[in-house]
């Protein structure tokens, strides 16, 4: 855990009106870090280590307005949203297609 220590946060949304922090102390047995607003030095937060984990609330580094609408536009991870699919055609021509994980398929065209 000592790794936090000096680390660099962005949070997501905006804490005590700032989004950049660095870690300045460790809280072991309470799984917390003291973390302190790097354009404000006198403002500091209490934050769960579990809350450091969650992308949707922390992002290891400094990540300035552009580099955030970056990373968000590079996220190719796949959620099951319906927008990745395999197309098929059967044996008797039919073609299907289904989102790729499942096993579902829907008819496209009957040859």
């Amino acid at each position: 855990m000592n790794y936090l220590l000096k680390s660099k946060w962005t949070s997501v949304k905006k804490l005590n009106g700032w989004k950049h922090y660095e870690v300045i102390n460790l809280f072991k047995k309470q799984s917390k870090v003291e973390m302190f607003c790097v354009c404000e030095r006198n403002i500091k937060a209490l934050v769960e280590i579990e809350d450091l984990k969650d992308k949707n609330k922390w992002i290891k580094g400094w990540i300035g307005k552009e580099e955030e609408k970056m990373k968000v536009q590079k996220n190719t991870e796949y959620e099951g949203d319906g927008t990745e699919w395999i197309i098929e055609k059967d044996d008797d021509g039919k073609i299907y297609r289904r989102i790729m994980g499942t096993d579902k398929r829907e008819l496209l065209k009957n040859d």
